[in-house]
């Protein structure tokens, strides 16, 4: 190898990688006996590395070779040849390292097109709802000893379909008719129809929409009939619980009935009526844990596509209540009365209508006594009026009670009947 003198014009030519390995091999020997021929090298690298950077937004960004091979018609073919051979090499191995970029890219092309043209599953007529929340593995079958499974997000809900959430787990449903039903940790719940369910265990809100129609919960211990409300249903080993936080709801069983409004909270025991309602300070803290249950989106959205405006047939209408005060017909005087008489214009019926059950209530809403009455009582073309008896158990009735009127359509038929309602007395 040269001099120091000379080797320092070889030192760019080994920065730009210009030398063969033993020229190479050479400079370095040399910087490693000479501090001064070291110093300049690294000058020299530095001086590169700076110009690089300068020059770095002037690159082309591309290699030439190509260019210089394709207008170099007099160079050896062979060398030719082989140029273009490892070209062709390096575009291979850039493409080989880019196909794990290029398949991902691909894969979530393809989900995204299938996630927005997929064509949507569409409920079969007998579909009376859609789970729009899940926290944890619900689980949903057809019937106690049948198997159970998972419960889907967005999956659709049939008639007789039962629902269990175990501990730390939460369900959401929304059904037809606009109501939405929150199901707490440790509950069972089977849904006869989109009005119409049984607890069988655990705690359960329901926010009912009107929609002109009533909304039946059955428990072990009493069944609930409301209309346009939104309560807290809790079934415990023997007794249950029930806090309604707006509208009212009408508890029933063997024993009696209640009716809970806004703000109260009634208890219902095994084997006895129905307890007085009790004003309630606590019922936001009550419920605020439903509160806390939110729908998904998209699931949500499936429900208000498919459903929302879904009537289901066979279900009953709405309640009316009348208020029946004998003081004023009667002068003052407290009459023995014989019956309560409803009176209804013939004309006005259409088509089938169904039966009623009837609730006396006080005005302080204890209950009186109940009456059923056949839809068969409607069929007859000369009936206008029907009689209600007072039943010997009644010693007197209230100078102001009130006549609580709720469909029962087992016929499917929802006709309402704009009823006259009035106090019969005694001959």
């Amino acid at each position: 190898m040269a001099g120091t003198p000379q080797l320092k014009h070889c030192l760019q030519a080994y920065v730009d990688g210009e030398l063969s390995d033993a020229e190479r091999q050479g400079v370095e020997q040399a910087c490693a006996q000479s501090p001064q021929l070291a110093q300049a090298l690294r000058e020299h690298e530095s001086l590169s590395s700076d110009m690089l950077e300068l020059m770095k937004e002037h690159s082309l960004g591309r290699s030439l070779r190509q260019s210089v091979m394709d207008n170099l018609p007099e160079m050896d073919r062979r060398l030719l040849d082989l140029e273009r051979a490892k070209l062709n090499q390096e575009r291979r191995q850039r493409f080989t390292h880019l196909l794990p970029t290029i398949a991902a890219a691909l894969i979530v092309v393809l989900g995204l097109t299938l996630h927005f043209n997929w064509p949507s599953a569409v409920p079969t007529g007998d579909t009376i709802g859609v789970i729009v929340q899940m926290a944890g593995s619900p689980a949903v079958y057809a019937a106690e000893d049948s198997l159970r499974r998972p419960a889907t997000l967005s999956g659709y809900i049939q008639p007789g379909e039962i629902f269990e959430t175990g501990q730390s787990q939460s369900l959401m449903m929304r059904l037809v008719g606009n109501s939405t039903v929150r199901l707490s940790a440790d509950t069972r719940l089977r849904i006869a129809s989109g009005r119409d369910v049984r607890m069988e265990k655990g705690t359960a809100f329901f926010d009912v929409g009107p929609a002109g129609r009533l909304f039946r919960v059955s428990t072990p211990e009493a069944d609930i009939t409301v209309f346009g409300t939104a309560f807290e249903v809790a079934v415990y080993d023997g007794h249950i619980e029930v806090t309604v936080a707006r509208g009212e709801v009408s508890i029933e069983n063997a024993h009696g009935w209640r009716v809970v409004r806004s703000g109260q909270t009634a208890a219902v025991r095994m084997g006895e009526s129905p307890a007085l309602p009790e004003h309630d300070d606590q019922v936001a803290q009550r419920v605020a844990w439903a509160e806390k249950i939110r729908a998904d989106i998209d699931a949500d959205n499936r429900y208000y596509e498919h459903l929302a405006q879904v009537i289901p047939p066979s279900i009953i209408g709405g309640v009316v209540v009348h208020m029946v005060d004998t003081t004023t017909r009667f002068g003052g005087r407290k009459p023995e009365l014989e019956s309560i008489r409803l009176r209804w214009n013939r004309g006005a019926l259409i088509g089938e209508v169904c039966g009623y059950d009837v609730y006396v209530n006080d005005a302080q809403n204890n209950a009186i006594f109940k009456h059923s009455i056949n839809d068969a009582v409607f069929e007859h073309s000369d009936a206008s009026e029907y009689n209600i008896p007072i039943p010997d158990t009644v010693e007197r009735l209230p100078r102001i009670f009130n006549v609580r009127l709720v469909p029962r359509c087992e016929t499917g038929a929802e006709h309402q009947i704009a009823f006259q309602v009035s106090a019969v007395p005694s001959v």
